[in-house]
């Protein structure tokens, strides 16, 4: 048996609570790493007395951070220790990171070490682990007994959401926690499972399969990385919206990932009067039919619809992306219509997943074509 190597990240499970507030210190670190092994040395686990194979990672606490305060520069410097591990030395890595920006590191993650032959874990808390109300003991307990039951090389998350059920999560496929919510949730269900002893072999069965199922892409090796790129654009969609806002964003942009609604569509205006044209087009009346063309074409040019957007990105070579969203008998016109005006490609995986997809790619120097081939190619298991 090899040694687990842990690096701790920060967020809350890697701080400390006062009657005020939650806080990290350069202290935090030697807390939780003992707080944790006590914790586990206490538990039911079948790996308790194995706190000494637990190896606490030297990287800097200048780049720990509370999630909310996570920057590229920070997970650059997580993604450049990573790249220098000596892989063979270990059974598997566990990152400890907040709950904040938990999904955008595990999808980074997910694609960074898509090659790697151990299992990688970001295993985070709702509460500091010296609570008692806290289940950052138990996502660690698990992280840890998968790896060492030999689950299949990958990036999983591990969580024990409110409804008591501690899940394994594929880390492409995992969404940010929604406001007023501590729990994690699953772009495919197909992709998240309950851990109980009784299913460890078909949890470490379906693991297999993704872990297969990767696919590295020649021009993302890492030993080839050296920061991410900082010019990519996340917009998420609201009421409203102006794209014009966003054209002072375009000289120093190089890549947008347009978020989507529930349904998996963005604003494009003008449909009704284009539906409305082509009934008066059939029925004969022309004059109808050419003013409501015309109105047509002022909504869909408006600032308020993405074609605004997707006209500047075309002009100034930026590839857009649109994620959660796909074409089928299920999804609005809309989205049909967007495919028809736009540039924009439409890529049926997580807002998360794609920003940090998209920022690979370009931390890589990927040309336009090679940035498409990537995008649109299942690298992790990250279509849903």
């Amino acid at each position: 048996m090899k040694n687990i190597l842990i690096i701790h990240t920060g967020g809350t499970i890697g701080s400390f609570a006062n009657e005020n507030a939650r806080k990290m210190n350069k202290e935090t670190e030697k807390i939780t790493k003992r707080v944790l092994i006590e914790n586990l040395e206490k538990s039911n686990s079948a790996f308790r007395n194995f706190g000494k194979m637990l190896e606490f990672a030297d990287f800097s606490w200048e780049n720990t951070t509370l999630s909310e305060s996570m920057t590229f520069a920070k997970l650059s410097a997580l993604l450049n220790y990573i790249k220098n591990v000596n892989l063979s030395i270990y059974d598997g890595i566990i990152v400890l990171h907040g709950t904040d920006t938990l999904a955008y590191t595990a999808s980074l993650l997910s694609f960074f070490c898509v090659d790697f032959k151990i299992p990688v874990f970001i295993v985070s808390g709702n509460r500091p682990p010296q609570d008692a109300l806290s289940n950052a003991n138990d996502n660690f307990k698990t992280a840890i007994e998968l790896i060492w039951n030999k689950i299949a090389p990958n990036v999983y998350v591990t969580y024990r959401n409110s409804d008591n059920i501690t899940r394994l999560y594929l880390a492409s496929a995992i969404m940010q926690s929604e406001n007023y919510s501590d729990d994690f949730r699953i772009a495919d269900s197909n992709k998240a499972f309950e851990v109980k002893k009784e299913n460890s072999d078909e949890i470490k069965e379906k693991c297999s399969v993704f872990s297969i199922n990767r696919k590295p892409y020649k021009y993302a090796d890492i030993k080839n990385f050296e920061n991410l790129s900082e010019k990519v654009l996340l917009i998420k969609p609201y009421t409203n919206i102006d794209y014009s806002v966003y054209s002072n964003a375009m000289p120093d942009c190089s890549g947008i990932v347009h978020g989507s609604y529930h349904s998996g569509t963005v604003a494009l205006g003008g449909l009704v009067f284009k539906e409305e044209a082509e009934n008066q087009r059939i029925a004969g009346n022309t004059a109808e039919y050419e003013r409501l063309i015309k109105e047509y074409e002022k909504e869909l040019n408006s600032k308020y619809s993405i074609k605004f957007l997707a006209d500047s990105c075309k002009e100034n070579n930026i590839p857009l992306y649109i994620a959660p969203s796909k074409l089928g008998k299920d999804q609005y016109e809309t989205m049909n219509e967007v495919v028809k005006n736009t540039n924009a490609k439409l890529l049926d995986m997580t807002t998360e997943s794609a920003f940090m997809k998209l920022s690979i790619a370009l931390s890589f120097n990927m040309t336009f074509e090679q940035i498409s081939e990537y995008m649109e190619t299942e690298i992790n298991n990250e279509f849903n």
